[in-house]
């Protein structure tokens, strides 16, 4: 790889700062910048298949990347990098993307797979503050750690679903809807919702009834049955935000609403990306260079029915990744026109957009 002096400019233009090297990569860090490509790439492929905008170039956003010994930033724009804390190396690599080395590594857990940001105002110096970053461990470091992840494309697909999430969140709308659930105090974690799901019988036993209703929607053959089946959904769901709210003095339907919303679609994303995971072409460099990278077999005999992590409850990391996952295929079955206002109007259920299409 040669640097010329037009390529040596250019990043003096673009990184003003003083404290950065221009160095060449390891052999690693080549590896590295070829996997935030097919990232990039199968980001393109996902968005193509369920959601065109998400391939378009204005929504991708920053991620750091992170190995057992360094830190990588990637995507950053420069106001975010004027923030970074002692020197870093901007590194050559063979995608053009801009690529840092961070001398000071980011705080990060052994397994760290997810899009965050950082609102509270004392902390404006943070490169996440009121931008919605993507952190995530190397393929290595979390194949040690986690049964789910083994290889490169069970790693990228995992990743894509967080990227998922910081394009949702670079939209102005359910940004601002976040920081205001966020400063009204009125926003559970998902972590929160789940533990109540798993320790409230009650609340657990009604959404199972629930995700058994549109579960039965989904395989119905005629519309007058399957409006029998989400009637009764709604039913069961507003019979439990009721008890709840009434016992708990706590509107658990705007966190659910929204949680459901953000994870069923993420979660359909990934799902189709799973299904059409043949078709993506295989990436020859990575095939000579990640022995973590298998081509494109891995997912072969995924069906939307056979994958309970999906669409059952107890098998999911949170239940409302399982019932927006089905509500959104209930919407895509019927081909409902949900994504023009889906950013738009940020606290607008999903369960709402059926409603108005069953005519409830």
């Amino acid at each position: 790889m040669k640097l010329n002096k037009i390529a040596v400019a250019i990043l003096l233009f673009i990184f003003s700062k003083d404290s950065f090297g221009i160095v060449f990569p390891s052999a690693e860090e080549v590896l590295i910048a070829n996997r935030i490509q097919y990232l990039n790439n199968m980001r393109k492929f996902a968005g193509d298949l369920f959601w065109p905008d998400f391939a378009n170039d204005s929504s991708v956003g920053a991620v750091v990347y992170f190995t057992h010994k360094s830190s990588y930033l990637f995507n950053a724009d420069q106001a975010s990098i004027d923030k970074i804390e002692g020197k870093y190396d901007v590194i050559v690599n063979p995608n053009n993307t801009k690529m840092l080395r961070l001398e000071n590594p980011f705080d990060s857990a052994v397994y760290v797979m997810e899009t965050q940001f950082d609102y509270d105002d004392s902390r404006k110096n943070r490169i996440d503050y009121k931008k919605p970053t993507l952190f995530c461990t190397s393929t290595e470091a979390i194949a040690g750690y986690s049964q789910n992840v083994k290889t490169t494309e069970d790693w990228t697909v995992s990743v894509l679903h967080e990227y998922y999430h910081q394009y949702q969140l670079r939209h102005d709308a359910v940004f601002n809807y976040v920081l205001s659930l966020l400063k009204q105090k009125t926003i559970l974690t998902r972590d929160t919702l789940q533990g109540i799901f798993r320790t409230n019988q009650s609340y657990h036993d009604t959404l199972m009834r629930e995700n058994d209703n549109l579960l039965k929607a989904i395989a119905a053959t005629s519309l007058e049955e399957e409006k029998g089946y989400f009637k009764e959904f709604l039913r069961l769901r507003n019979k439990r935000y009721q008890e709840y709210n009434k016992k708990y003095k706590t509107q658990i339907n705007i966190p659910e609403d929204f949680w459901e919303k953000m994870e069923g679609t993420a979660q359909f994303m990934e799902a189709t990306t799973r299904l059409n995971f043949s078709k993506f072409p295989v990436d020859s460099t990575l095939l000579e260079t990640d022995p973590m990278y298998h081509g494109n077999a891995a997912f072969e005999g995924f069906s939307f029915d056979t994958a309970p992590e999906f669409y059952n409850p107890p098998d999911a990391v949170y239940y409302l990744e399982a019932t927006g996952f089905n509500l959104v295929r209930l919407l895509e079955k019927n081909k409902v026109e949900y994504k023009g206002n889906f950013f738009n109007y940020a606290s607008l259920p999903l369960h709402m957009q059926l409603k108005y299409f069953y005519k409830l």
